[in-house]
């Protein structure tokens, strides 16, 4: 079921970890049998009886067992007959419409999207989008708790279907205890505070690593095994998926690629360090760049769409100028995307992939970015490695983020032990 009675008579989460604390032995075997067959049917849709028993490597009584108390659960449905491959056919089972929703937040340094999504991966809320800065004040955290009830009350859903929260942000993320070490970093963990105020499972994740799980369960690293993700946007991410596994390294802050020095003569990065990729080939570099070409007296149309404003130039503004032919503009992006392939230059010799993919902010400027990346890859890689990667762009859309934080929670509250 959804929710149990824990030993005090308390109501109890059936996704939440209070829960199979409170029970052991043959109960606690059965649940994360459970689980597991959930997550099998989550990942790849309709299954029969016999495929469930090879995969968990359970007999065909626990299986039909467990399947029918998922049904019973309102979990798991019959979905007809399979394929027979000689003999009778099997019967497929899948999970129940309105079965499950996942609560995605994404964010960045000021903005926050957050959407409820079900298990086809469909927004099934609307995204409700504000502006809230990543400071260390818990009040921060009081306003995305009031923001999420508000979106779940008004959502078609029951809340006791939600089976966790998942949160792709920016900063040095150790997800393995809920904790950014850039933002929103407190005494007690990140996702402790916020599982007390949802009560309900938390995942927090790095933006790019969680942007690279969602390439991989849903877009085009699906079926990969050694793919990069670079997230390009008011920063620069990395998220690799290398042997077929998420990489975190050691204490997982693996892919710190924006803060590789590209210029020794460049300017000071945030990090403390001069001319990092980050200070040359991100949407905050880009700006910074064009703001300051344009009071050194560069001739743009950027002038006008900011009403000579020049605090408002953004990435986006850029990119719309060069598509209304703005020179300026072309060089700039035509400069970012040069200094962007030779940081991937170097990601390619390193480490060999077959797929690089590029999303975010910056990489909607494609048309102008693209030829001189792909120059400076003909100038900086060794041509066998550059020939046997490819290099695509993105196609999950506006919901990269969110989506993103939707693979987070998938990714690990099946596996929570």
């Amino acid at each position: 079921m959804y929710i149990a009675l824990s030993k005090n008579g308390s109501i109890m989460h059936f996704w939440q970890s209070k829960y199979y604390q409170a029970i052991s032995g043959k109960e606690l075997r059965k649940f994360l049998q459970k689980k597991k067959v959930v997550k099998y049917l989550y990942q790849r849709g309709y299954l029969s009886n016999s495929y469930l028993v090879k995969k968990l490597h359970l007999s065909i009584p626990t299986i039909q067992t467990i399947l029918n108390e998922l049904i019973s659960d309102g979990i798991v449905v019959e979905q007809g007959l399979g394929d027979s491959n000689g003999g009778r056919k099997p019967n497929l089972y899948g999970l129940a419409d309105h079965s499950l929703y996942i609560l995605g937040i994404d964010m960045d340094k000021y903005k926050t999207r957050m959407a409820i999504y079900n298990h086809h991966n469909e927004n099934i809320s609307g995204t409700v989008t504000f502006d809230i800065k990543l400071e260390n004040d818990l009040s921060v955290l009081d306003k995305i708790q009031q923001r999420a009830e508000d979106l779940i009350s008004h959502s078609p859903i029951n809340r006791d279907r939600l089976i966790g929260v998942g949160i792709a942000m920016p900063g040095l993320v150790d997800s393995a205890n809920g904790v950014n070490h850039t933002y929103l970093n407190f005494s007690e963990p990140l996702g402790q505070l916020l599982e007390e105020r949802f009560g309900l499972a938390v995942f927090i994740e790095n933006d790019a690593k969680a942007r690279a799980l969602a390439e991989f369960r849903y877009g085009q690293a699906e079926g990969k095994k050694n793919v990069l993700v670079l997230h390009i946007d008011w920063g620069i991410g990395l998220g690799m998926i290398l042997n077929g596994k998420l990489y975190k390294g050691n204490s997982g802050f693996a892919g710190e690629f924006s803060h590789i020095t590209i210029s020794e003569d460049g300017v000071l990065c945030s990090c403390g360090k001069k001319g990092c990729l980050e200070t040359i080939g991100s949407a905050t570099a880009l700006a910074k760049m064009a703001k300051e070409g344009l009071k050194s007296g560069e001739d743009s149309i950027l002038r006008g769409l900011v009403n000579e404003n020049l605090e408002m130039i953004e990435a986006t503004l850029i990119i719309e100028a060069a598509r209304n032919g703005d020179r300026f503009a072309i060089q700039l992006l035509s400069r970012v995307g040069h200094e962007l392939g030779k940081g991937i230059a170097m990601l390619i010799q390193l480490l060999n992939p077959e797929m690089i993919i590029i999303g975010g902010e910056v990489s909607s400027g494609k048309e102008y970015i693209l030829t001189s990346l792909q120059q400076a890859l003909f100038e900086y890689c060794i041509p066998k490695l550059r020939e046997d990667t490819a290099l695509v762009l993105s196609k999950l859309g506006d919901d990269a983020g969110l989506l993103s934080a939707i693979a987070v929670v998938m990714e690990n509250v099946f596996d929570e032990k």
